[in-house]
């Protein structure tokens, strides 16, 4: 298609870009970021405007908005997600974390909002997350005809590694289920606390075909999925000099346990309309997960992060940053992992007077532990942008239902995950 920076672009069988240098990569992911900016302030611009029958904050400050109104909800004790002085419209963005294969195995946070539980209050929640993963490096599908599907044996898998000495090689194809029950307390005004039990299950799955026929309805190609079986389970992966070979497959079990805590630490002030609240996040992930599964990493990894809300008429904008310092891993011993960060950016937004339900979109960006270890794709940043809606049942049960796609590098990152939550407050206990 052209020459840019002495590159050459060109399309590849499948329909997919595919660039030849490491630095087009980066500037088509420049551009990407840049497009995705565009759109943000559009949407922004287009919900962020005053919410039928609720009137601005009379105090001049953007953290409150009073309640009532026809698309209020009153501020009782009774609606307990809803703490006085909060608004009451606002429920906080996707709670998904990254879902490829090879980062589960690490600590990810959950994405949070500004908002306090009473002292004394209890919420439990469960969320169910379904992702399909297709990853893989050039040199796996290099001799392989297109609708023979053949299983990829762990002799195809030398082959390809004494095929491009000196080269790191990848090949994912599963998909994951994860299940989480959360536990959330508040301990004080001005401390909560968050238990995740995550349970795994890897394996074949279901969703080749579905993927595969959307993919054959747009035109977008496949890949060369239709050298490989539907619904099988590979794990292939050569890195640093160490192979990790697994087919076939299929893990179920208890995670790793995530412990972790936030505080406020900037509270906001009359007039302060850009920066209402921040809080600051600390998280440690303990290895009860099976790591020879899949299931954990084998040791314990260390996380601190700043969650905010900010509120925009009847829009309101997410932010997250993360930094995690992950253990090692048992089934790469050799792997020295990077720290992890992560910028979460979410916008919440209502449409028409229904308080109930509140609609979202939000990227999430995060870097590779894999970034020293590697140069192919798994050392790039992974790019995952959600969709969804948060539903009030009642004032006291909430469910969620979102869909995620990975939209630059499709290397590094699961191709799409559903998911649905559910949550209940059981007030003070």
């Amino acid at each position: 298609l052209g020459r840019m920076g002495g590159s050459i672009w060109e399309i590849s069988g499948e329909g997919k870009h595919v660039s030849t240098s490491k630095a087009h990569r980066a500037l088509c992911m420049e551009l990407r970021i840049l497009i995705l900016t565009l759109a943000w302030g559009m949407l922004v611009l287009l919900t962020a405007g005053p919410v039928r029958g609720q009137q601005p904050p009379q105090d001049g400050g953007a953290g409150t908005l009073q309640a009532g109104g026809e698309a209020g909800l009153p501020q009782t004790e009774e609606h307990r997600f809803l703490p006085p002085g909060w608004f009451p419209d606002q429920k906080g963005p996707i709670r998904v974390r990254n879902l490829f294969p090879l980062s589960l195995p690490f600590l990810g946070f959950l994405p949070d909002e500004q908002m306090f539980l009473p002292p004394g209050h209890l919420v439990a929640g469960i969320t169910m997350s379904l992702s399909n993963t297709y990853a893989r490096t050039g040199g796996i599908t290099a001799g392989r005809t297109e609708g023979v599907r053949n299983p990829f044996r762990e002799a195809d898998f030398d082959r390809v590694i004494a095929d491009n000495p000196g080269t790191d090689q990848f090949f994912l194809d599963m998909e994951t289920l994860r299940v989480v029950l959360l536990f959330t307390y508040g301990v004080t005004e001005d401390l909560q606390v968050d238990v995740e039990l995550p349970f795994l299950a890897i394996g074949g799955g279901i969703l080749d075909n579905l993927i595969q026929e959307f993919h054959d309805t747009l035109g977008l190609g496949q890949s060369n999925r239709t050298t490989f079986p539907k619904n099988a389970t590979t794990l292939a992966l050569f890195l640093n000099g160490e192979k990790l070979f697994r087919s076939g497959f299929s893990y179920k079990g208890l995670g790793d346990v995530v412990v972790s805590a936030k505080w406020p630490i900037y509270e906001g002030a009359e007039g302060d309309k850009f920066l209402p609240k921040i809080d600051a996040r600390v998280a440690v992930k303990l290895p009860t997960g099976d790591a020879d599964r899949l299931l954990g990493s084998g040791h314990t990894d260390y996380g601190i992060g700043v969650a905010s809300s900010i509120l925009f008429g009847r829009g309101c904008l997410h932010l997250n940053l993360g930094a995690i310092f992950p253990g090692d891993w048992d089934l790469l011993p050799g792997l020295d992992p990077d720290p992890i960060y992560s910028l979460l950016v979410a916008w919440e937004f209502l449409l028409g007077a229904n308080p109930d339900i509140s609609y979202l979109i939000q990227d999430k960006i995060t870097t590779s532990p894999f970034r020293t270890a590697s140069d192919t794709e798994l050392a790039e940043l992974s790019h995952e942008v959600s969709f969804g809606m948060k539903i009030d049942l009642t004032p006291n049960d909430r469910i969620t239902l979102a869909l995620t796609e990975n939209h630059s590098g499709f290397n590094n990152s699961s191709d799409i995950g559903f998911h649905f939550g559910y949550v209940t407050s059981f007030g003070q206990i």
